[in-house]
């Protein structure tokens, strides 16, 4: 009978799991107003929007500081690391979000994976896969993708 029993809770456990990873991308000093959104997938990489701007300080009394706008198409790879930044004379153009749930809007699907930006602050894409959560040390958790 325990032999039955275990291959019933195997059958019915999850095999991968969708897991949430954020576009990374690492603006130089001052930047602001970072846009950071994944809008299509090419292959094995997620193509979007990695734009901000700076504000040089002005002289004189009065003055005010001129903002400069840096526009750049990005590319990651299925984990959210930056693979390159390509300056373009235009932001990119979001396309028309798919959906909404919350914070979150979708842009792109592929197959199983999702990407898109969070009003949060943050770029996303999401892809199928297993990961393990452990319990640290400290009481607090580690997700090992």
């Amino acid at each position: 009978m325990k032999r039955l029993w275990l291959t019933l809770i195997l059958l019915g456990a999850p095999v991968a799991y969708g897991y949430e990873f954020k576009l990374h991308v690492t603006p130089p000093g001052g930047a602001q107003g970072l846009v950071v959104a994944g809008y299509q997938f090419d292959n094995n990489t997620v193509v979007g929007n990695c734009s901000y701007y700076t504000v040089s300080g002005g002289s004189g009394r009065g003055s005010h500081g001129t903002r400069t706008n840096y526009y750049n198409t990005c590319s990651w790879d299925l984990f959210g690391n930056l693979i390159s930044l390509t300056p373009v004379s235009a932001a990119p153009v979001a396309p028309p979000p798919i959906s909404q749930t919350g914070t979150v809007i979708v842009y792109t699907i592929s197959g199983s994976s999702s990407a898109g930006h969070d009003t949060r602050g943050f770029g996303f894409v999401n892809t199928p896969s297993s990961h393990y959560s452990w319990q640290t040390v400290n009481g607090g958790y580690a997700d090992i993708p």
